[in-house]
């Protein structure tokens, strides 16, 4: 096939590319080609004496040569890549490779792959056979858009590949709003990228050859900074590290990229003690944390280590020591980020917050961004692969748990006032810290809750019961967001006047 000379393409990608990943990569191309023409040209070797050498299917290609491609640009197959994600359509359309970004789950990169035999960008006609691959290409497209197939100058089995390409790439932006950020089509003997989907697929403008990149195996290697460039996740997703240290403020969140800073907490939630004497018991361990929206909208998380831990006291007469204890390492990490930052950064409310991303499910019909936007926003995060640890936005508070709750004297504290109205909560009255079910303080503290009432409003809405179901809202830093005065329910535990003696006290609801 004709192909345009290599000093016609120019790398994408908005931020420089590292030369140690783009080194490592030219490494592994190398080896994939060398491996490649060992096993599956027609003059390899036979792997044993009498073999029958059959064409190598699709599937092989995947395996052998795509999948170890698209991990040497740095995508996550199992996590951040979707293999036959499907399109619905007329008919249901499949992607072989979907590469998403891992929480958004936009699109950044498809991918479709082919059989190793299967024949380069070529034209149907001699006439036409002096055309460089990619004005071939171009010139197809033009005529699938303008719903001229038949005068499309390349290959009829080219002509169905386009088609369906065009058709992913509407359909996908029908379908999420989304449009992905590159394109690319390979046997693994050759490889076409569409660095302007847009312009491929979409735009109604005749399309342009400069934006598809075409290559055979011979010119990988040469050419493996152009792919890097293109396909590699660090260029497309702009993935952001978890955690980010203090360190790289600068380099992540510059001062005028920053719109929001939020206080926050990583939590990890754990089963200590014997089960074999069954004395378990839950610990709570918190690091303190910050949360900065950019600009852009993407949220970073800031933690170091060095700063240690605190461990949730069981007993609530030591809570006030331990959240001195927690906004003094809060404080410390905030100062040591606005140093790095060189200016002040004023601390964002709780309410300011728009939410971590919904998470969509894998296997959905798009596998792409969610159609429907949140009732409310999420301010509990767990991290992947971590059951048990949490990242929690706290907005202006350095602690989910308040020094005291609203309604000390509240006869939902306990489980046996509770039953006495015949409102309790599970039996029995949890009366020592509890792993199952997740009650870090006991009936009769002013920080426990056993009312019904309560455990069924708060039903699939607590942002804490992951690793706290029991905890009472008065005491908890997310009540002015949980029970808002507009649309929330009428609590069961409110306020009365006062009491005989002139005493304001607390009551339920009957």
């Amino acid at each position: 096939m004709a192909v345009r000379p290599s000093t016609a393409v120019s790398p994408s990608g908005a931020s420089p590319m590292n030369p140690a990943r783009l080194a490592a990569f030219k490494e592994t191309v190398g080896k994939l080609v060398q491996r490649a023409k060992l096993n599956e040209f027609p003059n390899a070797p036979a792997a044993y004496l009498g073999e029958k050498i059959a064409p190598t299917l699709e599937h092989n290609v995947r395996k052998t040569f795509i999948d170890q491609l698209l991990r040497a640009l740095g995508w996550n197959l199992e996590r951040a890549v979707a293999e036959e994600a499907r399109l619905q359509a007329e008919n249901t359309l499949f992607l072989d490779y979907l590469g998403v970004h891992l929480e958004e789950r936009t699109p950044h990169l498809l991918f479709e792959a082919k059989a190793w035999e299967k024949p380069p960008p070529r034209a149907k006609s001699a006439s036409d056979s002096s055309i460089l691959a990619d004005q071939l290409i171009a010139k197809s497209l033009d005529c699938l858009k303008a719903k001229r197939p038949e005068d499309a100058p390349i290959l009829a089995e080219w002509t169905e590949w386009l088609q369906k390409l065009v058709d992913y790439v509407q359909t996908l932006k029908k379908q999420s709003g989304a449009i992905v950020g590159k394109f690319a089509i390979s046997s693994g003997q050759w490889l076409v990228i569409f660095t302007d989907p847009v312009d491929a697929f979409i735009a109604a403008n005749g399309v342009n050859a400069r934006n598809i990149l075409v290559l055979e195996i011979d010119h990988y290697v040469a050419q493996s900074d152009h792919i890097y460039g293109q396909l590699s996740h660090f260029q497309l997703s702009d993935h952001i590290p978890f955690p980010l240290r203090p360190s790289q403020i600068t380099t992540y969140a510059p001062a005028k990229t920053i719109r929001h800073i939020f206080r926050a907490l990583l939590v990890r939630w754990e089963s200590s003690g014997s089960p074999t004497l069954l004395d378990t018991f839950p610990r709570i361990l918190l690091y303190p944390a910050v949360v900065i929206e950019r600009s852009d909208t993407k949220l970073l998380v800031f933690a170091e280590g060095s700063l240690g831990h605190s461990v949730v006291p069981v007993k609530v007469e030591d809570l006030s020591t331990h959240r001195e204890e927690v906004q003094l390492s809060s404080e410390r990490l905030y100062g040591e980020l606005t140093s790095r930052l060189g200016q002040h950064q004023s601390v964002s409310p709780l309410t300011a917050f728009r939410g971590f991303p919904p998470i969509v499910l894998r296997g959905s019909v798009s596998s792409v961004v969610p159609k429907n936007t949140p009732d409310r926003p999420s301010y509990v995060k767990t991290i992947d692969e971590r059951p048990s640890e949490f990242v929690i936005v706290t907005g202006e508070h350095t602690h989910f748990l308040l020094a005291s709750s609203d309604f000390s004297h509240c006869p939902g504290h306990d489980w046996m006032a509770c039953h006495a109205m015949g409102k309790q909560v599970r039996a029995p009255a949890i009366l020592n810290s509890s792993v199952d079910p997740k009650s870090y303080f006991v009936s009769g503290s002013t920080h426990h809750c056993a009312h019904i009432e309560m455990h069924d409003l708060r039903a699939e809405k607590c942002f804490i019961e992951p690793f706290e179901a029991y905890l009472c809202c008065k005491a908890c830093a997310f009540q002015s967001v949980c029970w808002s005065t507009s649309g929330s329910p009428l609590l069961p535990c409110t306020v009365a006047a006062t009491s005989d003696a002139g005493e304001s006290t607390d009551r339920l609801v009957p």
